[in-house]
């Protein structure tokens, strides 16, 4: 499976950092259009999966870790009182709860995992040749490809194989406390 490869593209992933930062909850139907809207102009691939409304408080629990490590379809989750962060995630890594896959070998399902210089900043699910993640807590949930994102989220990429989710929530449970 090959992903396009175009993270150099820094003007269009530019304007996605601008249009996606600091913006008013209220113009997010508005944001979504101008995301698609922008990718159409440049040939770049991006498609709004889900809006998530303001008015569902629950899905506002939803960041783009608890997303991408599909958390938020168990029960157990919307009953914890923090979400995963990246140094949750960073957490999974080193305990292998995430299982790093070759960037040849990863299919259907697994996590993409976005660092820019370093530091974590965005995972996505792998859906073939196409990546679906959350952007932002109260963002839309957009299929894309792989580099199809706001410049901030970065251009180091990783592939990685997601525990069950049973060990991830009882990670979540016990977290806050192991820091």
């Amino acid at each position: 499976m090959g992903l396009h490869d175009d993270r150099d593209d820094s003007d269009f992933r530019s304007t996605l950092d601008d249009l996606t930062v600091a913006h008013d909850p209220h113009d997010l139907p508005i944001i979504a259009q101008r995301v698609v809207a922008l990718a159409e102009s440049h040939g770049r691939m991006i498609e709004l999966f889900s809006f998530v409304s303001r008015s569902n408080t629950r899905m506002l629990r939803l960041n783009r870790y608890s997303y991408a490590l599909g958390l938020h379809q168990t029960a157990e989750y919307w009953n914890l009182d923090h979400v995963p962060e990246s140094d949750f995630v960073e957490s999974l890594i080193f305990s292998k709860h995430l299982r790093s896959l070759s960037s040849r070998m990863f299919s259907a399902g697994d996590v993409i995992l976005y660092r820019n210089e370093g530091a974590l900043m965005h995972a996505g699910i792998v859906e073939g040749d196409i990546i679906r993640s959350k952007w932002g807590m109260e963002g839309s949930i957009y299929r894309h490809s792989t580099f199809s994102i706001p410049r901030r989220f970065g251009s180091e990429i990783a592939f990685f194989q997601v525990a069950e989710h049973e060990d991830l929530i009882r990670r979540m449970r016990e977290y806050p406390d192991n820091r």
